[in-house]
């Protein structure tokens, strides 16, 4: 069983589009996210049931010298 839990940025769904820090879970086969990690309910859900998952993690400040 996968678990992933991350701060993200989501665009809006406003006029202005602007991007908020919302507190993203994956369980299982869904994509949760919240205002932020201590809320009991999620503010929305994505089902990823035939999606397929790649992470790529950016180390800032490891590069050569």
């Amino acid at each position: 069983m996968f678990h992933f839990d991350r701060y993200l940025f989501k665009k809006g769904n406003n006029l202005i589009k602007d991007w908020r820090k919302r507190f993203f879970v994956i369980y299982k086969s869904s994509l949760y996210y919240y205002d932020n990690e201590d809320d009991p309910l999620p503010l929305g859900v994505i089902e990823l049931d035939q999606s397929k998952l790649g992470l790529n993690f950016t180390l800032k400040g490891k590069g050569k010298k």
